[in-house]
């Protein structure tokens, strides 16, 4: 496109294609041709820029770039302090319950032969803790009265010879159906420093005759070692 002008010798005209090659200096101004006056546009440059060398009061200053804060910095520092507390107390509970649940006390055996011993050995103990006691039963008591007082006095003779701990704080018994020989099948439960020591009992009113045994859990779940008939 010519523009026609009336002065004598106007400017020479600059065309967006003349521009400088790219990878030198000044690389995509418009080049002016020699000898011209025209003033050389350069291109806009970025809006950061513009925000940066902006001046007061400029048209630019809408291009401020605004300052990128963290919600954490705006936070008064009590409550900053408050919040690492808090993460603090939980992460120390975590590791605390962690480190209890993968530590309990349990078995160590160097072998499994050594754990075959152990728990013979804990199986021997038990059946010899389950041994039935005998008793009488005194004239016009009632069976169940009898029964928990014969329990009661077990446990005394266990306490006394420190086998376990005591005092014995109560003793129960409640009927649960027919038992050996005949007699009436018991269920006690006797109280000795807060741990509970479950007992069965059969009482023969005919032959004056109690019989109990302690009732012990196995050494490990899977073994079943069952009380004597006679006390069931």
């Amino acid at each position: 496109m010519f523009v026609v002008s009336d002065e004598p010798n106007p400017p020479p005209l600059l065309f967006d294609f003349e521009r400088q090659p790219a990878g030198v200096p000044g690389a995509g101004r418009r080049l002016a041709p020699p000898g011209s006056t025209l003033p050389v546009r350069e291109p806009p440059r970025p809006s950061s820029q513009r925000a940066r060398s902006a001046r007061p009061g400029s048209e630019y200053t809408r291009y401020r770039v605004p300052s990128r804060r963290r919600p954490w910095a705006d936070l008064p520092l009590r409550v900053r302090w408050m919040i690492s507390l808090a993460v603090s107390a939980i992460a120390v509970v975590l590791l605390v319950r962690y480190v209890n649940a993968n530590t309990a006390d349990k078995a160590t055996f160097s072998s499994p032969k050594a754990e075959v011993t152990a728990n013979r050995e804990a199986a021997i103990l038990v059946r010899q803790d389950q041994t039935p006691h005998t008793a009488k039963l005194a004239p016009g008591a009632t069976p169940a009265a009898a029964l928990a007082s014969a329990v009661t006095a077990q446990m005394n003779n266990l306490i006394s010879h420190n086998v376990i701990y005591g005092p014995v704080e109560h003793t129960s018994c409640q009927p649960a159906g027919s038992g050996f020989g005949g007699g009436e099948a018991f269920r006690c439960d006797s109280l000795a420093n807060e741990v509970n020591y479950p007992f069965l009992g059969v009482v023969d009113p005919a032959s004056g005759r109690m019989t109990f045994c302690k009732s012990d859990p196995p050494p490990i779940p899977s073994m079943r070692i069952p009380v004597s008939p006679r006390c069931r």
